[in-house]
């Protein structure tokens, strides 16, 4: 069995599960989920278990903690934001504590991953209504988080991801989800084709998610959540834009971390 510790927000999950899965899928054995992490007091209210609103492998277990595994198993703990290859020739009895943000961990079992973050849970009205116009045109998610992130990048780096999407996208709508729409309104001078999208539920991120993954196109933050928002979209044709500098504290992180190949850094 293939357990895998989880640990931050939803799109860090999405992340270790998706890990650990291609590991269970090319080992063919069953993969545990350890959501201890989420029994900790001093996390924030929204840091909590959140990949059940999805179509997870059937065959899924849970557990609170690892310390057993010291002796009884194999622990992998991440070195670094590059693609481990203790993790790739794992063995059928390994526990992954890390957060995996690389495409290289799953990337040969895409489509699978991708069907397993389909939603199992319905829709609000808002969402279903924002799904069906994201789809219509050339439509362009743009994802600004500012709100309480450290790491938040400047207004410039929205401006010239604009700019490039203009250059390579004939007549783009774009559709900014954000948590702060002040600081959108203030220090963005968007396109008149711009729509702000206050984030619908803060309570189910997982409803924007699904709604930036249905847009044409996307420009993103420095964010898991932003980069799941892009990847579920299957479309081979998409233009996605990223940010050139990743890790704000960590330049060597910001080497070793990598977009699929057909994103553009700006």
């Amino acid at each position: 069995m293939i357990t895998v510790r989880l640990m931050g927000g939803l799109g860090n999950q999405m992340f270790q599960y998706a890990c650990a899965r291609r590991l269970s899928i090319t080992l063919g054995v069953p993969l545990r989920l350890d959501i201890g992490w989420y029994d900790a007091d001093d996390l924030m209210p929204h840091e909590t278990y959140s990949l059940g609103c999805f179509r997870l492998c059937p065959d899924l277990h849970w557990i609170k903690g690892r310390t057993h595994w010291k002796r009884t198993g194999r622990v992998i703990e991440e070195r670094s934001h590059s693609v481990d290859s203790r993790v790739l020739s794992g063995s059928t009895r390994t526990y992954l504590s890390g957060f995996w943000q690389n495409e290289g961990y799953f990337a040969e079992v895409a489509p699978q991953i991708r069907s397993e973050f389909s939603l199992r849970s319905c829709l609000t009205e808002e969402t279903a209504l924002l799904i069906e116009q994201v789809g219509k045109g050339q439509t362009v998610s743009l994802h600004v988080r500012q709100a309480g992130y450290a790491d938040a990048l400047p207004a410039s780096y929205y401006l010239d991801a604009v700019a490039e999407m203009q250059r390579r996208v004939i007549d783009p709508t774009f559709y900014v989800f954000t948590d702060d729409l002040a600081w959108a309104r203030r220090e963005l001078k968007l396109p008149p084709r711009s729509i702000l999208v206050d984030f619908l539920n803060r309570g189910e991120p997982w409803q924007d998610l699904l709604a930036m993954s249905r847009c044409r196109h996307h420009v993103i933050a420095n964010s898991s959540f932003s980069w799941w928002g892009a990847w579920l979209d299957p479309r081979p044709d998409k233009v996605v834009l990223a940010p050139r500098v990743w890790f704000f504290q960590d330049h060597q992180g910001d080497a070793e971390f990598r977009l699929p190949a057909a994103w553009t850094r700006v």
